[in-house]
């Protein structure tokens, strides 16, 4: 049996980060595997992971820009006991502030380590290098994930794998009576044309630019409408994005849905998926979508242009240009039969490449090279 430690980096479910890890603890094979988690506080990650029958354990971990050394120092210590004392095997960091942590406290264990990078940005060029040097194995959840956060020259090749993000593809199918029920409840006509944007409402996922696309669209498809699904992260970017409605005259053609985890019924209630974001490092929402059948229209971005075959399973467009994104949606609401063929590419794609069976697999494998 191995014993595996994962150190996230939050306490509640932010975004598809945590979900991805959630997943993949659910499925993680208990035969073989003894997971245990750290959680940075108590809060959804802990009482979710408990809920599988999993240890759980909570250590704060401080900001390490933070410049408290004796507190960085004490983290590191109590970490490197559970380590110790928990009998680890390999300890699995989940983004960089876990990873810090994780590196520092792995020394003398004996355990080797695992650095889970699931986003693009970079960070401090000292701090990425220390992070990249330390693990025994990373793993990237897209090839533009990589390249994007390390040069060749600082990307160790020899310890790097690249694991796509895995779905349910057997629960996330489009369900007629979910999305019928979705359309009624926010006053969706039968004959409407209802484009949808799953993701956090900040700037960095476009909504700004999508917005100005509709405007565009309704010049010629005056019956689109938008369904926003997400949870506010940016007050103040929501508030201008509800102006601009207003000032648009797009009442009523958008609809701002709130934030639901479950997003089957949300997604069956669509006709087309968006997502204009600026930055990727591999979309859970898009290859959710995509595992609903539905067409999807994303901008040429991070690992969006590895979820999306380009004009097979959707159309990528460059980020922040509302009039090529206006033009791609109309393409596929003047084209229903394109559309729904390029859903069912979708659908077969994500079933081949991006389920859930296909990520867990993957990981146990790198768990096995390690040990």
């Amino acid at each position: 049996m191995i014993k595996i430690a994962y150190v996230l980096n939050r306490k509640d479910v932010f975004s598809g980060g945590e979900i991805s890890l959630l997943e993949l603890l659910a499925r993680i094979d208990r035969t073989q595997f003894e997971p245990l988690a750290v959680c940075p506080g108590e809060g959804q990650m802990s009482r979710r992971i408990r809920d599988m029958g999993m240890e759980t354990l909570v250590l704060e971990l401080p900001p390490v820009k933070s410049w408290n050394l004796m507190r960085t120092r004490n983290t590191i210590l109590e970490l490197r006991e559970i380590i110790r004392g928990k009998g680890v095997s390999i300890v699995h960091g989940n983004g960089s502030r876990a990873q810090f942590y994780s590196s520092c406290a792995v020394r003398g264990t004996g355990a080797s380590l695992v650095w889970h990078v699931r986003e693009s940005k970079k960070d401090v060029r000292l701090y990425d290098r220390f992070l990249m040097r330390s693990a025994d194995r990373v793993i990237f959840v897209s090839e533009k994930a990589a390249r994007d956060r390390f040069s060749d020259r600082e990307l160790d090749k020899r310890k790097t794998s690249i694991v796509y993000n895995g779905v349910d593809t057997e629960r996330l199918v489009r369900d007629k009576a979910g999305g019928e029920k979705t359309r009624r409840k926010f006053g969706i006509g039968e004959k409407d044309v209802l484009l949808g944007i799953v993701a956090l409402i900040e700037p960095l996922k476009g909504h700004d630019i999508l917005l100005q696309a509709l405007a565009l669209l309704r010049k010629k498809e005056p019956g689109v409408k938008l369904l926003v699904n997400g949870k506010t992260v940016n007050e103040r970017f929501r508030k201008a994005l509800e102006k601009a409605v207003a000032e648009t005259g797009l009442e009523g053609a958008v609809i701002f849905g709130g934030y639901e985890e479950d997003i089957t019924n949300v997604l069956s209630a669509l006709d087309i998926f968006v997502l204009p974001s600026r930055r990727e490092g591999f979309s859970r929402a898009l290859i959710e979508a995509m595992s609903c059948s539905l067409p999807v229209v994303a901008s040429s971005v991070g690992g969006n242009m590895e979820a999306v075959k380009d004009r097979v399973s959707g159309l990528l467009v460059p980020y922040g240009d509302p009039e090529a994104l206006a033009e791609a949606l109309l393409e596929l609401v003047s084209d229903p039969g394109a559309a729904r063929e390029m859903g069912a590419k979708g659908r077969k794609r994500a079933e081949e490449l991006f389920s859930i069976e296909q990520h867990v697999a993957h990981v146990q494998n790198l768990y096995y090279k390690l040990k």
